[in-house]
């Protein structure tokens, strides 16, 4: 059974790397790289006499790492805490995110209260309602932005981006700031590198001597709320319309076709490249399919029954089109469900819970700047082949020999 389960470890993370495609370095690892799934509790503990050899998935309501990950950490809960090393990055969703263990690479993370008391290796980036750094905490990279507070009490190494509608700088910034906000006050404890660049229909308060190249202010752009802090929310309120939607979704698939989400699990987890590769050539050949045909029958009906019946045909078309968005956007909910089970360890009972996970995980990575919009499609490519192998059943049950 052992050697079973390391068999089809290679599998997961293949997948894990397909999904996940700013992790596409992952993908072409060694067997030998493991990861470790920890779930399916209200509280997870990951104690500090273990060490984590390899990645970490993990979810529940209540999550505390104290242990050392020599890997990526991947989790989503109500409450995240950190206190050990991390010698990888850390990707986290949830309610209130607490990091007070050293991480060697990124931190990108979303939630309502964040806060980042130990040393960040790379960048930062978050969003979020509530954001600070403490004293105890630092970031060797950039520091990316977007929440309603937010407080940079330890030292940032690079630039400071984002936006915000209440900015508190009483830090050094090696590299400059530029942000968008409506409140910003730097503290004579400040030390900025390079320029201070915002964006406020406000002064800012900038203690004397805290800058060393210039101080530019730049009127608000027109589509920049009176709030600052507006457009992080409406991206958050977006993001939980989507997850409620596509919830929604797939609480219908799995009441009425709960077998075939299972095959397309299966297929996702067993032959993820064939998946991905399906996914993407349909994407791609599917519009251009519907317009040919489309366009044809238009003309033999044209040709047979005149007017007539080309208005009759018409609706065929765009029906085509139709569905074939409404497939793209409910393509995740496959993917979602797989993401849900490998953190939560189950891959038996209604699914749901693992579904929300999985939503809320893909919601947090698609909003990261620059490669959310690779792992959103990935995703969407992913599910859709693997929605469509699954029809035919070649995939054999997660837990078989």
């Amino acid at each position: 059974m052992t050697r079973n389960m390391l068999a089809r470890r290679p599998m997961r993370l293949q997948w894990v790397a397909v999904v996940l495609g700013m992790l596409a370095l992952v993908l072409f690892a060694s067997p030998a790289h493991a990861a470790e799934f920890r779930g399916g509790e209200d509280t997870v503990r990951i104690g500090a006499n273990e060490t984590i050899d390899g990645d970490l998935f993990v979810g529940g309501t209540t999550i505390i790492i104290e242990g050392t990950v020599n890997g990526d950490v991947f989790a989503a809960g109500t409450t995240i805490t950190i206190r050990g090393p991390v010698n990888g990055s850390v990707n986290a969703a949830g309610t209130r995110i607490e990091i007070e263990g050293p991480i060697e690479r990124g931190v990108r993370v979303a939630g309502q209260e964040v806060v980042i008391a130990a040393a960040v290796g790379r960048d930062l980036i978050v969003l979020g309602q509530t954001v600070e750094v403490t004293d105890a905490g630092s970031v060797g990279g950039d520091a990316l932005f977007g929440a309603s507070e937010i407080t940079l009490a330890g030292d940032v190494g690079r630039r400071v981006l984002g936006g915000a509608d209440t900015l508190r700088l009483a830090a050094a910034v090696g590299e400059g700031v530029d942000v968008e906000v409506n409140n910003l006050v730097v503290e004579p404890s400040a030390r900025i590198t390079g320029d201070l660049r915002y964006r406020s229909d406000n002064e800012a308060q900038v203690a004397a001597g805290t800058v060393t190249g210039q101080v530019v202010r730049e009127a608000a752009r027109a589509d920049f709320s009176v709030d600052a802090g507006e457009a992080t929310r409406d991206t958050v309120r977006g993001s939980v319309a989507r997850i409620v939607v596509l919830a929604l979704l797939g609480l219908l698939l799995l009441a009425a076709g709960r077998n075939w989400m299972e095959r397309a699990t299966r297929q996702m987890m067993q032959r993820p490249v064939a998946s991905l590769v399906m996914g993407v050539v349909v994407s791609i050949a599917t519009v251009p399919a519907i317009i040919i045909v489309g366009g044809i029958v238009l003309v033999v009906f044209g040709l047979v029954f005149g007017a007539g019946g080309v208005l009759a045909t018409i609706p065929l078309p765009l029906a085509g089109l139709g569905l074939y968005a409404l497939a793209l956007f409910i393509s995740p909910v496959f993917v979602a469900l797989l993401i849900g089970r490998l953190l939560t360890g189950r891959f038996s009972g209604t699914g749901f819970l693992a579904l929300l996970i999985g939503l809320i995980v893909l919601a947090v990575l698609g909003a990261i700047p620059y490669v959310g919009w690779v792992v959103t499609g990935l995703a969407t490519a992913l599910g859709l082949g693997g929605a469509l192998l699954a029809g035919r059943g070649a995939a054999q049950p997660a837990g078989s020999s």
